[in-house]
């Protein structure tokens, strides 16, 4: 059983102990309670777009079944006027024989291009006529009806097969006059292979538990759940559609698109194919929102531009999955992701990369590539994945990675470690901005700098969030330039393992050493005036204790060099460090 129902009786009525309904409205209920002088089988409410059986469709596993409109005292065939509860369902045993599992059904059914997602399942009923107790058992037809269901003169059946969905006794009895109280059997929620379904059959399975004689009295059945528009493949080509069909406009009115058999216009909630079977149409303006089901572009012949003045909405993905480009500059909030398995995504504007969403460059077996095509931008991630081969080119941009309990600053600095090895060119993180900058000029180092605001060291940044952008090497507070201050991080970190950009580690190799100490030299003060006489002999003294003297660079920065007979590197802990907090001070 996979769900359980607690029935308690408190003074005469019922007291559930259920989960509340799941979401969604009522899909199709059966009420057959007080309706007036007549009785009906048939749904009394039903959702648009489904139709469902009457729910006397029924068979039987047992000896026999039979069913009457019962008026509440007796099974007689006249109404019992005095009765306002009256026109109840009964479902009866033989009068000689005890008989175990008839049952009954309603069958839904959704209308073309409509899907049943159902949520929750709930019938009241009661004991016709004494106390004996009987029970009821729930299946549907996705997860299977029993194969036999063995009868038991003593007890509960034996139930063969299918996937038992709750089960409920129906202890209560219902009165001879007035609206009887009702046990309720209830389904709070299916299993998660019960959706978008095209038909649903919920089949209820009635046991007298070995007496004769004896009436179940149902008083409504309903189903819950939505009933959703399911969704159209559409592809984005306009070969031999009928007028208006520009080739060009995404939008509700040009038959640019084809759903497998005929042109069509868009309508939001499809699925949307860009692929080069498109009568040569790669360029597509997107001027209003649309909210499809899912994106994907699967070009490799022909290179495809979104713009326009609208965006791409809703709660499906972006997926890149051919070998060619996507340039996109629309404004888009999709929310279910990117993902570049193939090709190259361009990112033409800011907005073009919905804020605080998931990129996924790559696969385990393809190879993708993102570039933040803009300039001085930045960007709002709330996850990055980048496979081996694959590369996210951040340009000359700031990305903020958001992040939850696990912490993935190690994978940001191996992706750091790859771009920085492949010369920003490639690499899981790379960028072209820097690597234009270094091969312009040979006086100062440029590189891309990160931070962990778990570190409290870079201003501005929270906990939860990891910063990535261009910068000087040795620029440890990502502030645009390497001073004094960003000196006297190195040194606090000074030989230790497991640091980051933000202590120092400007290698990526997850520890602060000599090899940091020359890159911050090589750019330190160069975008500064301000270094005193003290701070520079302070830095200078740093070189000295390995035996080096600094060079001052034109245009800026110092170079390390060697002087004979170098001094030992455990000269310096305690003297750099005994010289920095001497002078320290906010920079």
């Amino acid at each position: 059983m996979r769900y359980n129902v607690g029935v308690v009786l408190a003074g005469g009525m019922v007291v559930l102990a259920v989960p509340p309904k799941g979401r969604g409205g009522v899909v199709a209920a059966y009420n057959f309670g007080p309706n007036g002088s007549s009785y009906t089988n048939a749904a009394t409410t039903l959702a648009p777009d489904v139709t469902a059986s009457g729910i006397m469709s029924t068979n039987d596993f047992g000896i026999d079944d039979q069913f009457a409109a019962d008026d509440g005292v007796g099974g007689s065939s006249a109404w019992y006027a005095n009765n306002p509860g009256g026109n109840y369902l009964s479902v009866s045993s033989n009068a000689s024989q005890f008989d175990t599992g008839f049952w009954v059904e309603t069958i839904v059914t959704a209308a073309s291009g409509y899907a049943i997602d159902p949520s929750s399942f709930e019938l009241f009923g009661g004991a016709g006529g004494s106390s004996a107790v009987r029970s009821a058992y729930i299946f549907d037809n996705v997860d299977g009806f029993p194969t036999s269901i063995a009868t038991n003169s003593s007890g509960a059946p034996v139930i063969t097969g299918g996937d038992l969905l709750t089960s409920g006794a129906f202890t209560v009895v219902r009165g001879a006059g007035g609206a009887p109280a009702m046990n309720e059997i209830q389904v709070s929620s299916f299993p998660s292979d019960d959706a978008n379904l095209t038909s649903f059959t919920v089949r209820i399975y009635f046991d007298t538990e070995g007496n004769v004689s004896k009436n179940i009295d149902l008083g409504s059945l309903e189903l819950d759940g939505s009933v959703v528009p399911t969704s159209t493949t559409l592809t984005w080509n306009n070969s031999g559609a009928p007028a208006p069909a520009d080739g060009i406009t995404w939008d509700t009115v040009n038959n640019n698109w084809n759903n497998g058999t005929s042109a069509t216009t868009y309508s939001d909630g499809s699925n949307v194919i860009f692929n080069d079977n498109n009568n040569g149409n790669y360029a597509v303006a997107l001027n209003s929102t649309v909210a499809p089901a899912s994106t994907t572009f699967s070009n490799s012949s022909g290179n495809y531009i979104l713009n326009g003045t609208g965006g791409i909405a809703g709660t499906g993905a972006l997926t890149l999955s051919g070998s060619g480009t996507v340039s996109v500059s629309t404004s888009n909030s999709y929310t279910a992701g990117t993902f570049v398995n193939s090709g190259e995504l361009v990112i033409g504007s800011l907005s073009s990369l919905p804020a605080n969403s998931m990129a996924t460059i790559g696969t385990s077996s393809t190879s993708g590539k993102m570039l933040l095509a803009t300039t001085g931008g930045t960007f709002s991630l709330s996850g990055l994945t980048v496979s081996s081969g694959s590369s996210l080119d951040i340009g000359g941009n700031t990305v903020i990675l958001s992040y939850g309990a696990a912490d993935p600053i190690a994978t940001i600095q191996s992706y750091l470690a790859d771009g920085r090895n492949a010369g920003w060119t490639a690499g899981e993180i790379c960028s072209s901005a820097v690597a234009a900058l270094n091969s312009s000029q040979g006086k100062l180092v440029y590189a891309i700098g990160y931070a962990d605001g778990a570190d409290g060291i870079v201003s501005g940044l929270s906990s939860g969030e990891i910063v990535i952008m261009p910068t000087l090497a040795g620029d440890a507070k990502l502030q645009g330039d390497v001073n004094f201050g960003d000196f006297q991080i190195l040194a606090q970190y000074f030989g230790q393992s497991g640091t980051s950009w933000d202590e120092g580690d400007f290698t990526y190799g997850g520890t602060t050493d000599f090899g940091d100490f020359q890159l911050l030299a090589q750019d330190f003060g160069s975008n500064s005036t301000g270094l005193t006489a003290g701070e520079l002999a302070s830095f200078d003294n740093f070189a000295g204790q390995f035996g080096d003297v600094l060079k001052a660079n034109p245009g800026g920065g110092y170079s390390v060099v060697s002087v004979p007979e170098p001094a030992s590197l455990g000269l310096l802990a305690l003297s750099a460090i005994g010289i920095l907090a001497r002078r320290q001070r906010k920079n």
